[in-house]
């Protein structure tokens, strides 16, 4: 997570939040105990990572606009 955060690489990130999840899920890993592991701004950059770029949502509002969505 680190790393990802270091490099503000958002493939990475998605990649890491799949097997995060998966880990998580299947108890081989305790979320909370993990993210507590982080600091708050670090918790900020890396949600930070998962949503998409400005560009991208700038480019996905005028197709929206433009088929009326």
């Amino acid at each position: 997570m680190r790393s990802a955060i270091a490099e503000a690489d958002r493939t990475t990130t998605h990649q890491i939040t799949a097997v995060f999840k998966d880990c998580c899920q299947n108890e081989y890993a305790d979320r909370a105990a993990i993210w507590a592991e982080l600091t708050r701004i670090e918790q900020q950059q890396f949600q930070s990572l998962l949503i998409p770029p400005p560009i991208a949502r700038n480019g996905a509002q005028i197709i929206r606009d433009a088929i009326g969505c």
